[in-house]
Order: structure tokens, then C-alpha cells, then sequence
């Protein structure tokens, strides 16, 4: 697997769009989150991206939801996180709040996008 996964080759992949599509659901769904948004969804990372971010913004004052446990639960790290944040000059700034919010929902769908690609990978080869 030498070869950089291009998001929007995978992203125009079916089966891969569709494994997606699932996985993003089942780690909504496990913290709380809305998730009827993604069957609706089409093949395009800024569309995508757009719609996460609405959804989390709804969601980030809500009783019972914790980023947190979101980025926890997709397998994005503190340090993943911050390193982001300070490429986008985000970090001691304030009210950054939506561009945070689309820092995260850009890592989420890469870091779901990534696992996806690895088990379709390891199932092919064995």
C-alpha cells in the first residue's frame, strides 16, 4: 500500500462511499448525534464537510454530547487535533468556534474515509 489514498477517488468509489456512509452513521449514532443527514449525502468532500459541520454546531450544545467522545470514538488523537488547529492558526485564538468545528469534521471524515480503506485493504490481502 504504497500509494497515497486519494479522498476523492475513494470518495467516487461506491462500495468504499457506501462503507463510509455506514461508518460515519455508527460513530454518530454511538455519541449521540444525528446521522438521518448521511443517507442523503453525496460523493463530495466539501458537501460532506459542509454537512457534518451543520450537524455537530447543533449538536455541540446539547446535553449528553461531548466532542470529545466523538474524536475518541472516530480514533483522532489530542496531538492529531492540535496539529491541525495550529496549521490553521487556530490555536490562542478566540471565538474560533465554527472554524474548530470544521477542523474536526475534516478529520473525522479523513480518519473514517482512512479506516475504511485499511479493512477493504487487509480484507483483499490477507
Amino acid at each position: 500500500m504504497s500509494k497515497e489514498i486519494s479522498i476523492k477517488e475513494s470518495l467516487n468509489t461506491k462500495e468504499l462511499f457506501e462503507a463510509f456512509k455506514q461508518q460515519l452513521k455508527k460513530d454518530l449514532s454511538e455519541c449521540g448525534c444525528e446521522s438521518d443527514f448521511i443517507d442523503g449525502l453525496s460523493a463530495e468532500f466539501e458537501s460532506i464537510k459542509d454537512s457534518l459541520v451543520t450537524v455537530l454546531k447543533a449538536h455541540e450544545k446539547k446535553a449528553g454530547f461531548n466532542i470529545q467522545q466523538l474524536l475518541y470514538r472516530v480514533d483522532i488523537n489530542e496531538r492529531q487535533l492540535s496539529n491541525r488547529l495550529k496549521e490553521n492558526k487556530l490555536i490562542g485564538k478566540t471565538d474560533t468556534g465554527e472554524d474548530y468545528i470544521s477542523v474536526v469534521s475534516e478529520l473525522i471524515i479523513k480518519r473514517i474515509l482512512q479506516k475504511v480503506v485499511l479493512k477493504r485493504y487487509f480484507k483483499e490481502n490477507p
